[in-house]
């Protein structure tokens, strides 16, 4: 390939990367006397995406202004590490945090159950679980009971939060030493929940004039008339919402491992250790290993070698796609990763 036409693909490529970074949609400016309530969603697995979601979403809802920021709750749980980003970004909003079961039918199981407990407020909809916060390791060979360090440390942390929160310590450490399982009347009667609301109308009319705690200054919130502003999910978060998901994690580890050992097996083609490559890459950042910086780094940096492999040998085209996909891929998560500054617990602990 000659130089020219390296050279034409590179800034194409890095066009599309500002491009699609530029399109992730961000929060418009509010007017100084409308009330905004700031709604995210968590739904499914929580991952590392989940958790970029949430910190940034706290962090736009600041700067906008908001009133209230609604996290509404159905998930089964999830990783530990992004659970402590959420449940630390909410501890430490400047701006009052709803947490909020719905709707009908839905969980906040495990991991869900330390976020749902986690806000200024906790409410529930009619039908819905929570608990069941008994962490659990996860690898290549299943699952399997984490220690009891672990567990007596979680316990402690679960109970440490409700306490913060004036909510009831005692069974919310339950809810990890025993596995305890909470409907919503058993939520509200036992202190882990303040309200219970058939839905988004009634939860605001409800909470409308609530003083909560907000460092060290009462707020008493105003929801009555405020707009809701629904955040989407960007490029970069659905990204690496997959990408940490355990079960993609191990299948992306798999792949990797077996392309590296077909490219060894018939050299010369340079597809299978070049998708082995990648693939192990991303299972590495999946189970943790890497921060959401250091991981876009070294995409951006596998780029680079795959596109001067593709100048210095004739593989028509192979090494320059794979390097275009990291690329893109390496830019659209680096951008703004320093919002996230905790790091990653290495291995693929989750709460289940």
């Amino acid at each position: 390939m000659n130089t020219k036409l390296v050279r034409g693909i590179l800034l194409i490529l890095v066009l599309l990367s500002i491009a699609c970074a530029l399109l992730a949609p961000g929060g418009g400016a509010v007017k100084d006397d409308e009330k905004v309530i700031y709604v995210l969603r968590i739904e499914d697995t929580i991952t590392e995406g989940t958790a970029l979601d949430v910190v940034e979403g706290l962090q736009e809802a600041e700067a906008m202004g908001a009133e209230v920021v609604l996290i509404e709750l159905d998930t089964p749980g999830g990783l530990v590490s992004s659970m402590l980003k959420i449940s630390e970004a909410i501890l430490n909003s400047e701006v009052p945090v709803i947490t909020y079961v719905t709707p009908k039918g839905a969980i906040a199981a495990s991991a869900g159950s330390f976020i749902l407990i986690s806000g200024n407020i906790a409410a529930m909809s009619p039908g819905t679980t929570t608990g069941a916060a008994m962490p659990v390791e996860i690898g290549v060979e299943g699952r399997k009971a984490a220690d009891e360090k672990t567990i007596n440390f979680f316990a402690g942390h679960v109970e440490s939060i409700a306490a913060s929160r004036g909510r009831n310590a005692t069974q919310a450490k339950r809810f990890v030493t025993d596995n305890d399982v909470l409907n919503e009347n058993l939520a509200l009667e036992r202190g882990i929940i303040d309200l219970i609301a058939e839905d988004e109308t009634e939860l605001l009319n409800k909470v409308d004039g609530i003083t909560v705690k907000i460092g060290n200054e009462n707020r008493t919130i105003a929801t009555k008339d405020a707009s809701l502003y629904i955040k989407r999910k960007t490029v970069r978060s659905s990204l690496l919402e997959l990408l940490s998901n355990p079960q993609i994690a191990v299948i992306l580890m798999m792949v990797g491992i077996y392309g590296l050992i077909f490219g060894f097996m018939s050299p010369g083609t340079y597809v299978p250790e070049m998708i082995g490559a990648i693939c192990l890459i991303l299972a590495l950042y999946g189970m943790g290993l890497f921060e959401v910086n250091v991981f876009g780094i070294i995409l951006i940096i596998v780029a680079v070698i795959l596109f001067i492999a593709e100048a210095l040998t004739p593989t028509f085209g192979i090494l320059t796609t794979g390097g275009a996909v990291c690329l893109i891929v390496g830019a659209l998560i680096y951008q703004k990763s320093l919002f996230s500054s905790t790091p990653s617990q290495a291995g693929l602990k989750a709460l289940y």
